[in-house]
């Protein structure tokens, strides 16, 4: 007996529905409800509609191939899937004191705001004197009387901290809570890999969740991803594995949605730009011990990719009132880390020994804020807003080296002398370490670059541009660019065998040049 086409999954683009079908033939045809849908697509496992004039909601969804008709397929179709910038109510009723020895605020107390802005999760307390209530959606305001200090408890202790210096009340308006929250899409990423024989890279699976208010995603725990052909590339664990030159599609059914990705295996060029991590929050630093890849996402974990698996490698605490994440990162030779905090003028520092299970806090005298960092070996070169350098050695005795002029964006480092991207416009500076005084412009490249980040391998200095998207290389006096079209690149690292990496911050993603 010849079975009707029947619908195994289904995922949503904008005004597109792209349905995963068993035996879609030519002369199959869609309807929701009672109104058939125009084909837009087809392929030989996939059919996509038109649903555009189709409200937001619940629906049937029919499968009509000749005189069979397929049985009813629930699907939700999304229109108004909330804002991707939002705050909403997580802790009312916080105390609030005036001073260190414990003087209330009688009037007003705390609320810890769960905000979602331009990909970041941010964990926030505000002084305010309004009704709210746990789940509520605000509307940002912050224009009320403004009061002194402000200190509160450390979560989970006695301990008092001051959160603000000086403060006005937080007055937003509320919006109202969210509905109950529903997975209208989900994706692989990246959703194109680009493996050579042998190599293994991670992919994730992402649940896209709306509750009508706002719009975030969320991991999928261990999804059933299966690949159309074992023999090119197989997927496990969170792992890629490409086996055989060709290419192949890696599949995902979950709940009756469905998404899927690309592989694509073979002799790739060198200098190829290939995307290694895609569908993260801002990638504020990256860092490279030997060949594993460290990421900081402005979040209280570091993540890395080993052997192709995306894991956390470490967490570290966070502070009130903002709870800011990590920020850029580097690594010692030894595998020593070093993280910039967004809620601190010092670094922590976590050492591999340790299995970076404890954090160290590294601050300069005459409280200077560090803006940037390398190692050379085991040794850490800082860089200070104000446009100092200091050598931080392994006993942790601190030395001032230069003074640059200008925020020191960047630093890198050789056998030899240290670079620094400094100033506005940005200069690229360099001195010997046996005579840090001796500063001196290197010349290249043109002052026009907006640097963010430089580092140094086999003799070449790797540097970003910014704004232009671009990664170049210089060496021997001569620039060449060896990556362009990319998304507000911000950090460099490079591995052992050479492998550079491009931390591209707007986009949420990590890049590698492909040696």
């Amino acid at each position: 007996m010849e079975l009707a086409p029947a619908v195994v999954g289904y995922q949503q683009q904008g005004a597109l529905l792209e349905l995963s079908v068993q035996r879609p033939g030519p002369e199959v045809q869609v309807w929701i409800d009672d109104q058939p849908c125009r084909v837009r697509a087809r392929t030989a496992a996939t059919l996509t509609i038109d649903i555009d004039g189709i409200s937001t909601g619940p629906h049937d969804l029919y499968l009509v191939a000749g005189t069979r008709q397929g049985p009813a397929v629930p699907v939700f179709v999304s229109h108004e899937l909330g804002s991707d910038n939002w705050h909403r109510v997580e802790e009312i009723g916080i105390e609030l004191f005036g001073d260190e020895s414990g003087t209330p605020h009688s009037d007003i107390y705390g609320v810890r705001l769960h905000s979602f802005e331009e990909g970041l999760h941010l964990h926030r307390i505000f002084p305010t004197d309004e009704p709210y209530q746990v789940g509520d959606y605000i509307r940002w305001s912050s224009g009320g009387r403004s009061i002194g200090e402000v200190w509160a408890h450390q979560e989970g202790s006695t301990q008092l901290t001051k959160i603000y210096d000086g403060a006005t009340l937080f007055d937003g308006a509320v919006i109202g809570p969210g509905q109950p929250e529903r997975t209208y899409r989900l994706s692989l990423e990246p959703p194109v890999v680009r493996l050579r024989r042998d190599e293994k890279t991670p992919l994730r699976a992402l649940r896209h969740v709306t509750d009508g208010v706002a719009s975030w995603t969320e991991p999928l725990d261990s999804p059933g991803v299966v690949s159309d052909d074992e023999r090119v590339a197989h997927y496990k664990g969170g792992v890629v594995t490409a086996k055989y030159d060709g290419t192949t599609i890696l599949r995902l059914h979950h709940e009756g949605l469905y998404c899927a990705a690309s592989v694509q295996v073979g002799a790739h060029l060198s200098g190829a730009i290939v995307e290694v991590l895609t569908g993260l929050p801002p990638v504020a630093g990256i860092a490279c011990i030997g060949d594993e890849l460290v990421v900081s996402t402005r979040q209280g974990a570091l993540w890395a990719v080993e052997h192709g698996k995306y894991e956390i490698l470490t967490c570290v605490p966070l502070l009130p009132p903002v709870y800011g994440g990590t920020d850029t990162i580097a690594a010692a030779t030894n595998g020593d880390l070093s993280i910039r905090m967004l809620d601190r003028r010092g670094i922590l520092l976590l050492r591999a020994d340790e299995q970076y299970r404890r954090s160290r806090l590294i601050e300069l005298p005459e409280a200077h804020l560090i803006s940037s960092m390398c190692w050379m070996g085991t040794t850490l070169f800082v860089g200070t807003q104000t446009g100092e350098v200091w050598q931080v050695a392994a006993d942790r005795k601190q030395t001032k080296l230069a003074e640059v002029g200008g925020f020191v964006v960047a630093l890198a480092a050789d056998d030899e002398r240290v670079y620094v991207a400094a100033g506005t416009p940005r200069r690229l500076l360099s001195f010997p370490l046996k005579a840090p005084d001796q500063v001196e412009d290197v010349g290249y490249p043109p002052a026009s670059l907006d640097i963010t980040d430089i580092i140094m391998y086999d003799q070449t200095l790797f540097l970003t541009d910014f704004h232009k998207g671009r990664v170049l290389a210089l060496r021997d006096s001569q620039t060449r660019e060896v990556a362009t079209g990319l998304r507000s690149p911000g950090s460099l690292a490079c591995s052992g065998d050479g492998t550079v990496y491009v931390a591209e911050f707007g986009r949420g993603a990590v890049t590698r040049i492909l040696p």
